[in-house]
């Protein structure tokens, strides 16, 4: 008599890991596009920081951590030697926005990557180089306000010669 062949072995459920197991109901409840956006903040008085004598152009729009966001005076604009080493080594035309806090001495710290032209890199060496940059701190009723965020805004043109 021939022994019967074994039973099958059960094959144990695949479990990966981080994956969530979601029914369906789970899924469509999930999805954010169904859900309405929330009104943009006001910005408060676009005028408050070009007070006569103020020195600021402006409210530029939201900072960090909702702060407001001055638009930059320069003291003095960098220069290529100054920028170069930090911009990308395939230099093209485009554009670039930090956010950056005021400090003293016309300094800025803290800088942060608003926007730029797509895969540029400009924002990047913007924010390396902003260690040297020197920008006066937005003024309210002529008041400077050292700490205060301010956008900076940079067009590069390949082949026009910055100062």
């Amino acid at each position: 008599a021939a022994p019967s062949p074994p039973p099958p072995v059960p094959v144990p459920p695949i479990e990966l890991p981080g994956v969530i197991k979601l029914s369906r109901a789970d899924y469509a409840s999930a999805d954010i596009g169904r859900i309405e956006s929330a009104p943009a903040p006001s910005s408060g008085g676009a005028g408050e920081g070009a007070a006569p004598g103020g020195g600021s152009e402006g409210v530029a729009g939201g900072g960090p951590n909702g702060e407001t966001l001055y638009a930059a005076e320069w003291v003095r604009e960098p220069t290529k030697a100054e920028l170069s080493p930090f911009m990308p080594a395939r230099q093209e035309s485009g554009w670039g926005i930090i956010a950056c806090r005021t400090v003293g001495r016309n300094r800025v710290e803290d800088c942060r990557e608003m926007g730029e032209t797509p895969g540029s890199g400009i924002a990047r060496g913007l924010r390396r180089a902003s260690w040297q940059f020197l920008v006066r701190p937005p003024r309210v009723n002529g008041k400077p306000m050292v700490g205060a965020w301010v956008r900076i805004k940079f067009d590069i043109v390949v082949g026009v010669e910055n100062k």
